[in-house]
């Protein structure tokens, strides 16, 4: 017979058997409950989705509809034509409403895309998507990027071409003109300094600062590697000033002709420096344009904070 120490015993191993049981139940529950949830939320993910690309479907075949009224100047030859046109830009900005609403986190930098993607081609879709971003997104990228949407309106607002107007991207910062931009601003100082010289100083200038960004490039493209330099002085690590002297010292003509040269590389990118020089433009960048360009290429804007820097150490190393 059982005493009551082996009931015991027998009743606690019953009670945990139970208590596992009823763990491994809540927790195949938990799991099915978890399963349906993330089902539902793929549901309706999918249902957006689809949702989302019906609502661009049908602002497309807005666009296009209106397009043709203006191509065909119906939307001034007569009143059925002018109502028609009001009915259909009502209705595609009522639609791009939705759309602008329902996109999680719209701001400007999503309406930035939308616009390289094609998605949004005229300037009058451009300005009335921008109308839909929420104040409280304000920000320094975000003002940057809206910046750039109503220079597109108003660049394609002040072309001579007939409705529908197409848009036209400014330039782009490529990866020499930050490397370019981020040099510069790397030496703003020294170059503040220098640019009180006389002679061919802005033609020096020009030609060091695109020696140095091309080697900055240069750089950033072969980290591991054996690299060729193009600047005077890395291999006795002089300074800025140092090198910029150099420069002075060469030909005038010589000096000039590589100046313009490398200023052509800079062509279109005026907006990015301040004034600096009637012949030599493009020397000291704007605050905005080292933002952009730090947020567009990390990589070099690492390299370039710290390029000259590590060559004047080296040179002081070598002198000691």
């Amino acid at each position: 017979m059982f005493d009551m120490a082996s009931m015991g015993s027998v009743a606690s191993i019953l009670g945990l058997l139970v208590a596992i049981a009823v763990a491994f139940y809540q927790r195949n529950a938990a799991i099915k409950a978890k399963f349906r949830a993330n089902a539902e939320k793929e549901r309706a993910a999918n249902l957006e989705d689809h949702l989302a690309r019906q609502r661009w479907q049908q602002l497309r075949s807005l666009g296009e509809q209106i397009d043709t009224l203006e191509k065909d100047k119906r939307h001034t030859a007569d009143a059925t034509g002018a109502a028609l046109h009001a009915r259909l830009k009502e209705q595609y900005s009522s639609l791009l409403g939705v759309i602008a609403t329902s996109t999680k986190a719209f701001s400007a930098g999503q309406l930035r895309h939308w616009v390289y993607t094609g998605r949004l081609s005229r300037p009058w879709q451009v300005e009335e998507a921008l109308s839909h971003v929420e104040p409280e997104f304000s920000n320094s990228e975000i003002a940057e990027d809206e910046k750039w949407l109503r220079r597109v309106i108003d660049d394609a607002k002040a072309s001579e071409e007939s409705p529908p107007k197409a848009l036209q991207f400014p330039l782009e910062v490529n990866e020499y003109v930050a490397a370019y931009i981020l040099v510069a601003a790397a030496v703003e100082e020294q170059l503040l300094e220098v640019s009180r010289s006389s002679g061919q100083t802005a033609y020096s200038i020009a030609v060091l600062l695109n020696h140095l960004a091309e080697d900055c490039l240069t750089k950033s493209q072969n980290k591991f590697g054996p690299i060729s330099l193009k600047a005077w002085g890395w291999d006795s690590g002089k300074s800025f000033i140092e090198r910029f002297y150099h420069y002075q010292e060469l030909d005038f003509w010589v000096v000039r002709g590589a100046a313009n040269n490398a200023q052509s590389l800079l062509s279109g990118y005026e907006e990015f420096f301040e004034d600096y020089d009637p012949l030599v433009k493009s020397v000291i960048p704007t605050k905005s344009a080292i933002h952009h360009s730090r947020k567009k290429y990390p990589d070099i804007a690492e390299i370039a904070d710290r390029f000259l820097e590590s060559s004047v150490s080296r040179g002081k190393a070598l002198e000691s």
